[in-house]
């Protein structure tokens, strides 16, 4: 049965992902929703989420972000700050598409990725997810600090969209070459240091790689804190490895070459002796950029927290089903 949206919006970046997606998917969604009474306008993306929120964007029935995880975020971004309870549809037309991967959204066989997208925005299941928030700003996946986190942020648009994930090997070449920087955490109450070439705060499980979806994760109020340091050139290339299995193979780990801890709320900051921003002359020495899903927004110190069922997004109905199973069990565990 289809739904009784009338109006749905379509954002997408210029910049982002392969532009014959984008038209495969315009056309398809176009055909679908016009057969059942829909009107679909299409809206490209400003720089700000603040810039959507007009009457259009706030009386939509449903809203489409086409593209990666950088437009995704803006665009989920936006629906949270006006608090809507509108249902957001992912297309995953970009380079990584963490979330959408975490969500079930990304099609094993890329040929079939918009179909796949189209389909559940037919036939799919809205589901409330959590979304972090760092110094004021919305992030999806994950917000980072240090070498490796600056280089997630190093390739530009036109390098992502020419070679793919091979776009970001030089850069984390680079950062596994640096040294690492020396934070101060506090989290729950508990103050402590640790030396890290990258520290990542996610959304998704681990850092949205290396194990199957588990949208339960998405939704559970709280956030991943992951600090990397690897020490040697072989440990950099266990968690490349452990990366390109999952991204490439759909291989899932469980083994973490990497330190996990569970937080609602963090406060990161750089001390200012570490190694690495000593070489900086543009900054100061306690000021390291603040990386928010692949985009660099602002400096440390970074006030990080999780904000619980922050926006609806539409899953395939088979996922949705498996997480509502996944989360009675898990209730009645916990009652027992």
């Amino acid at each position: 049965m289809t739904r009784a949206w009338k109006q749905a919006i379509l954002i997408f970046h210029p910049g982002s992902g392969r532009a014959d997606r984008l038209s495969q998917a315009v056309r398809e969604l176009t055909d679908s929703l016009c057969q059942n009474n829909w009107r679909l306008n299409l809206r490209t993306l400003t720089l700000e989420p603040r810039h959507l929120l007009d009457d259009e964007f706030l009386s939509a029935d449903l809203i489409i972000a086409a593209g990666g995880d950088g437009t995704v975020r803006t665009v989920l971004e936006a629906v949270a700050q006006a608090r809507l309870q509108t249902p957001v549809a992912i297309i995953p037309i970009g380079t990584g598409n963490l979330l959408a991967r975490s969500l079930g959204l990304v099609s094993p066989n890329e040929r079939h990725r918009v179909r796949h997208a189209v389909d559940t925005i037919l036939n799919g299941s809205p589901i409330c997810i959590d979304l972090g928030k760092a110094n004021g700003h919305y992030f999806t996946v994950d917000a980072g600090i240090g070498p490796f986190a600056e280089a997630i942020a190093a390739p530009s648009p036109t390098e992502k969209r020419r070679w793919k994930l091979l776009s970001y090997i030089k850069p984390l070449w680079k950062a596994a070459r640096t040294a690492p920087i020396r934070l101060r955490i506090t989290s729950d109450g508990e103050t402590f240091e640790r030396r890290a070439r990258g520290l990542l705060i996610t959304n998704a499980i681990d850092m949205g790689i290396g194990q199957g979806v588990d949208v339960h994760q998405i939704c559970d109020g709280t956030l991943d804190l992951c600090i990397l340091n690897p020490r040697t050139y072989g440990e950099m290339i266990e968690i490349a490895l452990r990366f390109a299995k999952w991204f490439f193979f759909g291989r899932a780990s469980t083994h973490l070459p990497y330190e996990i801890l569970h937080v609602r709320s963090a406060k990161i900051e750089v001390l200012e002796d570490s190694t690495c921003q000593q070489n900086q002359s543009s900054l100061p020495a306690n000021k390291t950029p603040l990386m928010l899903d692949g985009d660099i927004e602002g400096l440390t110190p970074v006030l990080v927290e999780v904000i619980p069922h922050a926006v609806n997004v539409i899953i395939p109905k088979a996922v949705f089903e498996r997480t509502i199973c996944h989360c009675s069990q898990a209730d009645q565990l916990a009652a027992s």
